[in-house]
């Protein structure tokens, strides 16, 4: 099975690097798409590229994660794909206001060891429940949506 393509939508540099470790600890084979910004996930997408998940920071410039949500999931191609917010807002409001967006998992950004490893078990049950989806599409042939 190919990798697992995954686009991350994170401003700042030190935690995208953290994030990439995060990746490899899960053991899952992927690749990662780093962008700094909403706008330029959404021009990644404009020309025809695409990903099995993102994982997206909710404060980023000139386009921030809820509005970059919302614009993902009214485009057709972009529908099927998973959405891990990895944000350092605890907000209630914000876990809410993703919620009901339709996100796959809400995780917050670790200060601590004990507290990466918890993110890095949840990220790892996300992205074995994507490859599996993917994998069985493409396996059996349906073109069954995720919703």
């Amino acid at each position: 099975m190919s990798a697992l393509n995954v686009l991350l939508a994170e401003d700042n540099a030190a935690d995208a690097m953290i994030i990439e470790e995060m990746l490899k600890e899960t053991g899952i084979d992927s690749s990662l798409t780093w962008l700094k910004d909403g706008e330029a996930v959404l021009d990644h997408f404009s020309r025809g590229n695409t990903a099995d998940v993102i994982i997206l920071d909710l404060n980023m410039p000139k386009m921030d994660g809820h509005t970059l949500i919302g614009r993902l999931r009214e485009r057709d191609e972009s529908r099927r794909i998973a959405i891990v917010v990895l944000t350092g807002s605890s907000s209630p409001a914000d876990k809410e206001r993703v919620r009901r967006s339709g996100i796959d998992s809400y995780l917050i950004k670790p200060m601590g060891i004990e507290e990466m490893d918890d993110v890095v078990r949840t990220l790892r049950t996300t992205l074995l429940g994507v490859k599996a989806c993917r994998d069985g599409m493409r396996k059996d042939g349906t073109s069954e949506e995720r919703t």
